[in-house]
């Protein structure tokens, strides 16, 4: 009996240590966090992506793959640039300096003048080498049957041989240009002797009319910058052509009515000469009247330089 009673209270002893420690370790032992499936999570997080659905989070979720991520500039900060703000000053002060160094454009008068504004349908006939007593007089007699007058760019050499032509050039209501003394390349000329040959020229039609041309076109249409400069300077219209019928090579009538109706347009310059040895402008002669049948016929009408470029053709004297 005592022995059994013994065991008993032993096992009863027993039973109230394991509570007590249980109980402690219990109260000792922080408190487990929840389980979250952070596989799961990511997967819903990249389908509303995916979806368009504003995810729960603050921060964007990842973009769907193949989509471009747009990084937002933050609050009160500048888009990101590749400059910085000191190289944007730089490029613009850069930019600024390069507009002040380009020369006006749209309203400064050009150096040569190609054609006419192309406003209006005009176009100008124009003559080279002239004058002389066996072509020039075709060409005069034929733009008087036809009610046309045209511009004649001289030469001083031809102009001092035949003061008769200059004189009828005149009277019967044409422009006369300057074309050089005696046809030189003037770009193989120094400025000096380059500005002679046209001096020379404007002397011997002041002699001959009392007036000083204009208008200039240099041999072979050929000018360098410092000429081109130089002779704007002095107050020259230099003017060259738009439409070539390169009737001085011999060309066939029928070529040359194609270059006309190929090349001509609105404020158009047709380069044609008028004089040479005989038989080197027959073709001239030829197509002269069909040029103008073919511009008229067309609706142009047919000028003289002034009035196509509303520029005086003599020194001194305002254009009407």
């Amino acid at each position: 009996m005592r022995l059994w009673t013994r065991f008993a209270l032993l096992g009863v002893m027993v039973l109230l240590g394991a509570g007590c420690s249980g109980q402690e370790t219990a109260k000792s032992a922080p408190a487990s966090k929840p389980h979250v499936d952070h596989q799961s999570q990511h997967t819903v997080q990249h389908q509303a992506s995916a979806s368009g659905a504003k995810p729960q989070s603050k921060q964007p979720a990842s973009p769907a793959s193949g989509a471009q991520s747009v990084k937002q500039p933050e609050r009160g900060a500048l888009p990101d640039s590749k400059h910085s703000r000191a190289d944007t000053r730089t490029n613009h002060e850069k930019s600024s300096t390069r507009l002040s160094e380009q020369k006006p454009s749209a309203a400064s008068e050009p150096l040569i003048f190609f054609k006419g504004s192309g406003g209006k349908k005009v176009v100008a006939l124009t003559f080279d080498d002239g004058p002389d007593t066996y072509y020039t007089n075709q060409v005069l007699n034929i733009l008087k049957k036809e009610g046309v007058h045209a511009t004649f760019f001289v030469t001083g050499k031809n102009a001092q041989a035949h003061p008769e032509m200059i004189r009828r050039i005149l009277q019967e209501g044409h422009v006369l240009g300057n074309h050089s003394w005696n046809h030189p390349d003037l770009t193989r000329l120094t400025q000096s002797q380059a500005v002679a040959q046209i001096e020379r020229t404007n002397t011997v039609i002041f002699k001959l009319t009392g007036m000083r041309m204009r208008l200039f076109r240099p041999p072979y249409g050929k000018l360098n910058d410092q000429l081109k400069q130089r002779f704007h300077q002095m107050g020259y219209t230099i003017v060259n052509w738009s439409v070539d019928t390169r009737d001085w090579a011999g060309t066939p009538v029928a070529k040359i009515m194609r270059y006309v109706q190929h090349q001509t347009g609105p404020g158009g310059i047709i380069l044609q000469h008028s004089a040479g040895a005989p038989g080197h402008l027959d073709n001239t002669i030829k197509a002269l009247p069909r040029i103008i049948k073919y511009l008229k016929s067309h609706g142009y009408e047919i000028v003289t330089i002034p009035e196509l470029l509303d520029k005086p053709a003599y020194m001194g004297i305002p254009h009407k």
